[in-house]
């Protein structure tokens, strides 16, 4: 059953990223647009762009998912997104590479602020991998893995990152 897919941007934005020599902004932009169906501003979220997690990291998180909490009220990061263009989808160099970036962005997230469970995933291209890092970790886990160990395809495993991406709103809220 189509879920994002279906919205005439999202899929238009998908073309984009399956062109050749397609760049990172269109894998930012196709994720930029998905995560806006979940991680809505009703709900109190905001979806960032090239935020740096603190002053401390010279990289910036391709995309960062904020959650309104607490008393006072104030921002807490709950996801943060590592993009890579399509061209690097089959290099494990890259892959390795764009988790050792969000390897840094999550802890220096998890040193601003309240202990808690934060997520994140790479993309690369058309595919995608879910990460969480549980406060105290080092590095974070392979949050939802394949079945055969490969990343989600984000057409052709659309059901299962719907249900991923929906477990991830409820989780972020409840944290």
């Amino acid at each position: 059953m189509p879920h994002y897919m279906k919205k005439k941007p999202i899929s238009v934005s998908y073309t984009e990223v399956k062109k050749s020599g397609s760049l990172e902004h269109a894998v930012d932009g196709f994720w930029n647009l998905v995560l806006h169906e979940y991680f809505t501003s009703s709900l109190d979220f905001g979806i960032v762009p090239q935020r740096r997690p603190n002053d401390a990291v010279g990289l910036r998180a391709d995309l960062t998912i904020r959650h309104v909490r607490g008393d006072p009220a104030k921002f807490s990061t709950v996801m943060v997104f590592e993009n890579k263009r399509r061209e690097f989808e089959g290099r494990d160099g890259e892959w390795r590479q764009a988790f050792t970036q969000l390897t840094a962005y999550l802890l220096s997230v998890a040193k601003k602020q309240a202990p808690m469970t934060l997520y994140g995933a790479v993309a690369i291209g058309r595919y995608v991998r879910f990460y969480a890092m549980e406060a105290g970790d080092t590095l974070p886990r392979d949050l939802f893995p394949n079945t055969d160990s490969q990343p989600y395809e984000v057409k052709d495993h659309e059901e299962e990152i719907h249900k991923i991406l929906e477990w991830l709103v409820t989780e972020s809220q409840t944290s």
